[in-house]
């Protein structure tokens, strides 16, 4: 019998719906097999004991047909209905499942009458304006294709930032336990920056001997790396198993402090320092500091930047922002940190499509030393999410206040997510909206609007005086959707009056508000939030990417409610 992680069964019956959409099999089979990948991916259900138990059909909404399923991919290693419909399509084609907006419908059309068969068919047919010959298109839709196929191709070229900081964190482990030759380590580049998407991996190695060391041997090695794109005494360039770039560069202890910064950047900050010791007379590169060729004493960053009268510079904002001409004058932000953090506004529990009680994800929440926590499952209308009903909603209060008899020194906040329909009205009525102690308003479909009638959407949302925050503002799935169109300076005006707060959504698959938008909010008065999305105690580590998001956005610990204590959550949100 062979082991499947929850996950790993969910992908493959999601992706055995998608190829069914594309082959027009019967609906309710599809709607079956959707609803169960969604099911399965609950990873306390223990699937490989109830395999071996023979009670797959015990779970709600698993039937004996997907339950035979299950059990075979256990028993075989794969699925093989999904492998039966991947032979009927042309190598190269599911690919195109990957484009945002472009579900498996459409392109199941687009192979059977234009008979485009993968990436470069698409993107010819679209230069060629062909698509909108077809039934159902237009210019619109090639436009919208167009973009989205921009945002996936350069997406492909790029990791998200947790996927940078997982993989780095990784290799310098290895590296330390495998080599005696390493004085320093440390990942530099745009990972070290925190920047959402990271190109390829730099990590910088100090050595005892700079020409003579066995740290080729050592990474060749490695489990992580599948091949050796360069090999030099300074720098070793290699490919992960997961067709990552890592750049390794190896430098002397004296040179370590100057490389580490020249190797973080941004190139437009180092250009900017690089003038200021010009200035002085000095020469900066990535060897150190020199004053008429002899280098100048400096163990640390820290001391470099003294060096050239400027306070030290977080590596979050080395951007050329203003980061600068801030160090010069002593005005640099305070940054907030992780340990600042007190609660999460944007949890959900297992009366939707999370996966533990609230109490368990309560004691989640306060191991990590937590003070506060809201509870914001989905409104009725999203099916696909287990969306609460009224009659559920009074239900969750219910077992909320248990709970918070329990745990009386901990805030716990009768929160809702509730859908901003397309014409900006809600998903509750103003009644039930006026029982929730705090109330996110999300956009969780009709997409593709135009930008003036997404921004009024939005905007008439927030206008209701029971909404508290505006979630996930631009609505991204990043590799997968890209941001909805709208007036984001309207959307910050209306925020303000309001008094609504703007979320930076930590999840991995969104990271929204990005950094630049953060920072337009911070500056225009509004407040924020920084909230994991999470689905399960796990998720609750999404928010060390916030906080990370927030630094870039140069965020203070006032500009986050997140660092509040109980009492001041309490006069934010009114609550009693």
């Amino acid at each position: 019998m062979h082991s499947f992680s929850n996950k790993e069964i969910s992908d493959m019956l999601s992706e055995y719906t998608d190829l069914m959409k594309i082959f027009d099999e019967n609906k309710y089979r599809v709607r079956a097999y959707d609803n169960a990948s969604r099911i399965v991916s609950d990873r306390t259900i223990d699937l490989e004991k109830m395999v071996k138990e023979d009670n797959l059909e015990d779970i709600n909404g698993i039937g004996e047909g997907i339950a035979g399923t299950i059990k075979d991919i256990f028993e075989k290693g794969y699925c093989e209905p999904l492998e039966e419909l991947r032979e009927q399509l042309p190598a190269g084609f599911e690919e195109l499942l990957n484009i945002p907006g472009l579900g498996p419908k459409t392109a199941g059309k687009f192979l059977e009458e234009m008979e485009i068969k993968n990436i470069d068919d698409l993107k010819k047919a679209l230069q060629n304006k062909e698509i909108r010959k077809l039934k159902g298109m237009g210019a619109k839709t090639e436009e919208n294709l167009l973009e989205a196929l921009k945002e996936y191709e350069e997406y492909t070229n790029y990791i998200n930032l947790d996927q940078a900081l997982k993989t780095s964190e990784e290799l310098i482990k290895k590296l330390k336990e495998n080599s005696d030759e390493i004085l320093k380590i440390e990942t530099a580049g745009s990972t070290r920056r925190k920047k959402i998407k990271i190109g390829d991996i730099d990590i910088l190695i100090s050595v005892k001997n700079k020409k003579d060391h066995k740290l080729l041997e050592t990474i060749r090695n490695l489990d992580e790396i599948q091949d050796i794109l360069l090999e030099g005494e300074t720098k070793i360039s290699a490919r992960t198993t997961e067709g990552l770039q890592v750049d390794f560069r190896m430098v002397t202890e004296k040179e370590y402090p100057a490389a580490l910064m020249y190797f973080t950047g941004s190139k437009y900050h180092n250009v900017r320092l690089r003038q200021i010791a010009k200035d002085k007379n000095y020469k900066l590169n990535e060897y150190g500091v020199f004053e008429d060729d002899k280098r100048l004493n400096a163990d640390s960053e820290a001391e470099i930047y003294k060096l050239l009268d400027l306070k030290y510079i977080e590596p979050e904002i080395r951007e050329d922002k203003g980061e600068i001409e801030a160090a010069q004058n002593d005005q640099l932000p305070n940054l907030i940190t992780i340990d600042d953090i007190k609660g999460d506004f944007h949890v959900h529990s297992n009366y939707s499509d999370g996966t533990l009680s609230i109490e368990e994800m309560v004691k989640a929440a306060k191991e990590r030393g937590y003070n506060a926590l809201a509870f914001t499952d989905h409104s009725q209308s999203l099916n696909i999410a287990n969306g609460l009903s009224v009659e559920r909603v009074k239900k969750q209060w219910k077992e909320i206040e248990e709970v918070r008899e329990k745990h009386p020194k901990f805030l716990i906040l009768k929160g809702i997510e509730v859908d901003i329909k397309k014409d900006g009205t809600l998903d509750y009525d103003d009644e039930i909206l006026s029982g929730f102690d705090l109330v996110i308003a999300s956009v969780h479909n009709n997409f593709n609007l135009p930008a003036d009638q997404m921004t009024n959407r939005i905007v008439k949302a927030m206008e209701n005086p029971h909404i508290d925050i505006l979630g996930h503002p631009t609505g991204r799935m990043l590799g997968n959707r890209t941001p909805f169109e709208f007036d984001y300076d309207k959307v910050l005006e209306t925020a303000l009056e309001n008094d609504v707060i703007l979320e930076i959504n930590a999840s991995p698959s969104r990271f929204d508000l990005n950094d630049e938008m953060a920072m337009d909010a911070i500056r225009s008065g509004v407040k924020l939030t920084i909230n994991t999305d999470a689905h399960h105690p796990d998720q609750y580590n999404y928010m060390e990417y916030g906080i990370y998001i927030a630094r870039r956005a140069w965020a203070e610990k006032d500009n986050i409610i997140n660092t509040y204590g109980p009492e001041q959550l309490k006069k934010q949100f009114e609550v009693n």
